[in-house]
């Protein structure tokens, strides 16, 4: 088996994987000892980074507690944790006791390049999975700090639109939208927030932290 030393992982659960340079300060940033790594096919590889599935019982009996994390404590395991790689780009991937992927993560690029000169001579693992959904092709136009924005612009609306909060809706919707005939308020703030415009939902964002803010404070 071949394994990566001394790198650090960073698994986020979600159909995106961050990049090393959108991690957060608060993460749970892994300092790995070692861990196993596993040359796919093309098809393999794409499954297992972008869509849904279940990695089969005799893959995960191979990678048990293979991955060993720095700590003061005597053997500190990830239980089902491996390095994926195409020859061409290397994720982390963290497994629950029945196969699903619980986490991805990126690679710190020196650390990346030194596990794709390991691949050279590395030969393709056949992990046998079963896929259980297509997911939607992630956007990454967006950076994660403008996911969140969006996460909280998305979460208030639906809170307003939901409480029939008509009041706070047409604020928000003078306050953004001044120029624009009204039809439904809700529906086309959700649309702009979809157009993927990045001034509206910077603006949007602005407004509603600071209606969240009146708004908690008057009691409505």
């Amino acid at each position: 088996m071949n394994y990566a030393y001394d790198i650090l992982l960073n698994f986020l659960d979600g159909p995106r994987i961050y990049e090393f340079f959108e991690w957060k300060k608060q993460d749970k940033i892994k300092n790995i000892n070692r861990i196993p790594v596993f040359l796919v096919n093309k098809k393999t590889f794409i499954d297992i980074v972008n869509n849904d599935v279940v990695i089969e019982k005799d893959f995960l009996n191979i990678i048990k507690n293979k991955t060993t994390i720095f700590s003061s404590e005597y053997n500190k395991y990830i239980k089902y944790a491996f390095i994926i790689t195409n020859k061409e780009k290397c994720y982390g991937i963290n497994l629950d006791d029945k196969g699903n992927i619980i986490g991805k993560s990126s690679l710190l690029l020196d650390e990346e390049d030194e596990i794709l000169e390991l691949s050279d001579n590395m030969e393709e693992k056949e992990i046998k999975y079963k896929l259980k959904k297509y997911n939607l092709k992630t956007n990454n136009i967006y950076t994660r700090t403008e996911e969140n924005k969006i996460r909280f612009i998305t979460k208030e609306l639906e809170k307003a639109h939901n409480e029939n909060n008509e009041e706070k809706l047409n604020y928000i919707y003078d306050e953004v939208l001044k120029d624009r005939k009204k039809s439904n308020n809700y529906e086309e703030l959700i649309t702009i927030v979809n157009d993927n415009n990045k001034e509206v939902i910077k603006r949007l964002y602005f407004i509603l932290k600071l209606s969240s803010n009146v708004y908690t404070k008057r009691g409505i």
